[in-house]
């Protein structure tokens, strides 16, 4: 897909909360693999202890078509 960018989300999950909807986040959005796993990384030592949890997941932007192309 050549009108698409994959970014990185940074997700977080709230195990105390009982709702599926409510208990997932989604944190940010990095630009970088990279960058999304030293975060993860840096917020799961971080918030070890308050019952949530980080994982990254790629995902896609997709660019908006030109009308005139």
């Amino acid at each position: 897909m050549r009108n698409a960018i994959h970014l990185f989300a940074v997700i977080r999950v709230d195990a105390d909360i009982k709702e599926l909807e409510d208990a997932i986040t989604v944190k940010e959005v990095l630009p970088t693999r990279e960058e999304a796993v030293s975060e993860v990384h840096r917020l799961n030592q971080l918030n070890a202890a308050k019952g949530c949890h980080y994982f990254w997941q790629t995902t896609r932007y997709r660019k908006p078509l030109r009308a005139d192309s």
